[in-house]
């Protein structure tokens, strides 16, 4: 079973962040690239970012395409883990799997 870590907004201005881990154990970290957008303006959403460290490295060798096998794969999961979130999860990162859930297919990036 997959098990969240957390979800959340990161102090850039909106971009979305989170992590958990796979059945096989390995740590997977996404994050989802808020654009620029000016005060009073509905923020939009560019590239994703799926690795191992994104947190502390994104560049181009992390970004994610739309309509990929990754793309597709990392919806299943985010599917999975909102499904199977135990009961004790914080309420908080569950809001923000669904932000990322909404928002991924829209993205610019």
């Amino acid at each position: 079973m997959l098990q969240l870590l957390g979800a959340g907004i990161i102090r850039d201005g909106g971009s979305i962040a989170m992590e958990y881990r796979k059945k096989d154990g390995s740590l997977v970290s996404v994050l989802l690239e808020v654009n620029a957008y000016l005060d009073g303006e509905t923020p939009t959403f560019g590239h994703l970012h799926v690795g191992s460290e994104i947190q502390s490295r994104c560049d181009a060798s992390s970004i994610v395409a739309k309509g990929s096998a990754q793309e597709i794969s990392l919806m299943n999961d985010v599917n999975e883990l909102r499904r199977n979130a135990p009961p004790d999860a914080r309420r908080e990162s569950i809001h923000w799997l669904a932000q990322l859930q909404t928002l991924l297919p829209g993205r610019t990036g």
